[in-house]
């Protein structure tokens, strides 16, 4: 078949990897169409970037399914999938894909994500929903309007290691999220499936901020008056004060 196409090559792709994605099957198939179409080649860096991701995944959800029925349940998982949305578009990410009762979005550092991760929990329990979230940051790529990648993966395992109303977050998010108002609780290493190392995992809980200590009452016009009178005539002050605790005297007197 190469041999009848004009300028044709045969290309010779390596096996597919176990677990790969459709996204990441199909990248080395279209980067040599795109070079046989436009006669130069696929800049293999344009679709990788920075970025941090966030998964976000219904706890129970077959178990609500059972409770509420399937057009209630569908209703739902309708309004958890906008408000969703609106959380991460809110943040300034990206929703990236949903998948069921799970999301992936993409930010540009992880603070907003942990950020978006907290605010997704919150709005979502409304609905009767509880949700663990998972973020990672790292070099992603494009995959159409996927994302790809191992970073992808990670995170998509940190979150599936939550529990119910649980953000967790790998130790390059806890390093770069300095001085985002978040406490970080140690989990230890975990294996992930498919990882070919040990994570740090850590549990991002949102910090407690120092109370603002109590601004004094504003004094009244009152008030003014009397601090007045006091620097200026102390004498007349202390009889004004002396004559009201006596007219006070008589009317507790019994008659």
């Amino acid at each position: 078949m190469a041999a009848q196409i004009p300028n044709g090559r045969f290309y010779e792709l390596p096996p597919i990897a176990l677990g790969a994605t459709l996204g990441e099957v199909l990248i080395p198939v279209l980067d040599h169409v795109e070079e046989l179409v436009s006669g130069t080649d696929h800049p293999v860096e344009a679709d990788r970037f920075l970025g941090a991701v966030l998964f976000t995944d219904v706890v129970r959800s077959t178990d609500l399914l059972a409770e509420v029925g399937d057009n209630r349940f569908a209703r739902l998982l309708g309004a958890h999938d906008r408000l969703v949305r609106a959380e991460v578009e809110a943040g300034g990410g990206t929703l990236v894909g949903i998948a069921g009762d799970g999301t992936l979005s993409v930010f540009d550092g992880p603070v907003a994500a942990l950020q978006c991760a907290h605010r997704i929990i919150r709005s979502t329990s409304t609905l009767g929903f509880s949700v663990r979230s998972g973020v990672h940051v790292g070099s992603v790529t494009r995959a159409g309007p996927g994302l790809t990648g191992m970073t992808v993966h990670i995170g998509a395992r940190i979150a599936a290691s939550s529990g119910p109303g649980e953000v967790r977050c790998s130790q390059a998010v806890r390093e770069l999220a300095v001085g985002g108002d978040f406490d970080f609780t140690d989990l230890g290493r975990h294996r992930l499936r498919g990882v070919p190392r040990q994570v740090q995992v850590f549990r991002a809980t949102v910090g407690a901020r120092p109370a603002q200590p109590a601004l004094p009452p504003r004094p009244t016009v009152s008030d003014r008056a009397v601090l007045t009178m006091a620097r200026r005539a102390p004498g007349m002050l202390r009889e004004l004060a002396r004559l009201a605790d006596r007219r006070n005297k008589a009317v507790r007197r019994p008659r």
